[in-house]
């Protein structure tokens, strides 16, 4: 006995701390305790919210039309611009990229979005115009890039909207949208022999439209074996009855042009001609259920020559190669 209350009373703050520490953890606990049943009941209560509509754009849109993005060059637009081609006009938009061997959009192809050059779809009025035989040649247009009245890029995935082929996007051509008749006339001169010229007229009445467009160009080159000599013949007719269009489009573009080592240097004296024909027929009717068809035709004749003077070809060449 005596020895226990001698510890005691030797350590008296001990036993107080040891009192004073189970008292508070005791209160803790039980605040905490009533502090989880009141966020649990919170938690529970269910609240109703009305319905919210997000969007990116002013104006309400249908779902099919959110992934598009749509960029349009008008005609005061491409006028402002210090361009003499459709290659030198793609340029300046973002996201697309334009690689040409020459001027004037010699032998051009574009891509769009990181995508490649067979992913992107080119259409004049409406009407698919691209390439199918090599994902090149993607601006043989067969009108002259003065005759363009407004060019549509739609980029994203909803320029899928025109089929597989429109991957990445689709660039749309528009011309003969005056509606007044008039004459037009270019003329362009430039060093190493360059010209541009061409005509193009639109006839308009009550419910005849149309446009023809007829385009040459040429040059002796900047450097051997880069000329070239490009013909443009372009006819577009519109029948509007009261509440039917149709719609006729035929063009046919020829360019022969001087390869420069196209596909290598050893072979600096390369040659090649395309020639293009083209035509299409669209019917469009306003009504209750819209209705829009087309059928179009077109023709892509591809020439290459590895060696363009038959003097200079080796022994073992002895024909070009056609497509």
């Amino acid at each position: 006995m005596a020895k226990n209350q001698l510890c005691s009373v030797l350590f008296p703050e001990k036993n107080i701390r040891i009192g004073m520490l189970s008292a508070s953890y005791l209160i803790l606990f039980t605040y905490g305790q009533l502090l989880a049943q009141n966020d649990t009941t919170i938690t529970n209560k269910k609240i109703n919210l009305q319905e919210i509509e997000v969007s990116a754009r002013r104006t309400p849109v249908i779902y099919s039309e959110i992934g598009r993005v749509v960029t349009v060059i008008s005609k005061k637009e491409i006028e402002a611009l210090p361009v003499q081609s459709v290659d030198q006009l793609l340029e300046y938009v973002a996201h697309v990229d334009v690689r040409q061997r020459g001027p004037l959009g010699i032998q051009a192809d574009v891509s769009a979005r990181g995508g490649s050059f067979d992913q992107v779809m080119i259409l004049l009025n409406g009407i698919n115009i691209t390439d199918p035989q090599t994902g090149h040649l993607s601006l043989n247009l067969p009108v002259d890039f003065s005759n363009i009245e407004r060019v549509e890029i739609l980029e994203g995935p909803g320029a899928r909207i025109f089929g597989s082929n429109a991957f990445s996007g689709a660039i749309n051509f528009i011309t003969g949208s005056a509606n007044q008749s008039n004459l037009k006339a270019n003329v362009m001169a430039g060093a190493h022999g360059l010209y541009n010229m061409g005509a193009s007229g639109n006839i308009v009445n009550d419910q005849l439209k149309s446009f023809v467009s007829v385009n040459k160009s040429a040059t002796d080159g900047y450097i051997h074996n880069t000329d070239f000599e490009v013909y443009n013949l372009f006819y577009q007719g519109q029948l509007n009855l009261e509440k039917e269009k149709l719609e006729l489009q035929i063009g046919y573009t020829d360019k022969g042009y001087g390869a420069n080592s196209f596909y290598t240097a050893a072979y600096p004296n390369q040659y090649e001609q395309t020639k293009t024909t083209f035509a299409s027929l669209s019917f469009s009717a306003q009504s209750k259920n819209p209705l829009k068809s087309s059928v179009y035709w077109r023709r892509h004749q591809d020439r290459f020559e590895l060696y363009r003077n038959n003097d200079d070809a080796a022994s073992w060449y002895t024909t070009t190669t056609t497509i």
